[in-house]
């Protein structure tokens, strides 16, 4: 099925944006249930359908192929259809390594993070998603009351990097 799986990605790539960009669930429901069914592994259908799908979204928006609301559409549905993937992730046993998952100030594109936040959770991590736009004090005060071991930012824009910046500076003077 792996073969399968590998050999028709970019058709399911393909039926998956065709679904979003029209707001066929249906459509891109039977699409991750295929995938899901071939690759029987979560993240493939996370980084190699959706992940790659968003991306192009992305650059459909830049380019004026698509209005803001098809991609806010796109998003919304990307986000259940996670939901409805996370569900078949094992419960697995905590390896006793806590992480915050969330994105920098200004930064309202969150899949990325929650991709990585579930994949962690599936191996054994506390997994704290704090959604977008974490304030840089409050995440900082949240991760030093936690004790968590890793704080995972995430940014998409290049503009955003003096925010990141921030954030490493305010979270290594609060957290000792």
């Amino acid at each position: 099925m792996e073969h399968i799986w590998r050999k028709n990605l970019a058709t399911f790539i393909d039926r998956y944006l065709t679904g979003v960009v029209s707001g066929d669930v249906r459509l891109v429901d039977d699409v991750i249930d295929e995938c899901y069914g071939l690759s029987q592994t979560v993240f493939d259908v996370y980084f190699d359908v959706i992940a790659t799908a968003q991306q192009r979204i992305g650059g459909m928006w830049q380019d004026g192929e698509i209005s803001i609301a098809q991609e806010h559409l796109s998003t919304e549905i990307a986000i259940n259809q996670m939901e409805r993937l996370r569900n078949q992730l094992p419960v697995t046993e905590t390896n006793g390594f806590s992480v915050i998952v969330t994105t920098v100030e200004g930064e309202q594109h969150f899949i990325g993070a929650r991709m990585i936040a579930d994949l962690l959770q599936s191996i054994g991590w506390e997994t704290h998603f704090l959604g977008p736009e974490t304030p840089r004090e409050s995440l900082a005060k949240y991760a030093d009351e936690k004790k968590v071991n890793l704080v995972l930012l995430s940014l998409t824009r290049p503009e955003l990097l003096l925010e990141l910046q921030q954030n490493i500076l305010h979270l290594m003077n609060i957290v000792q």
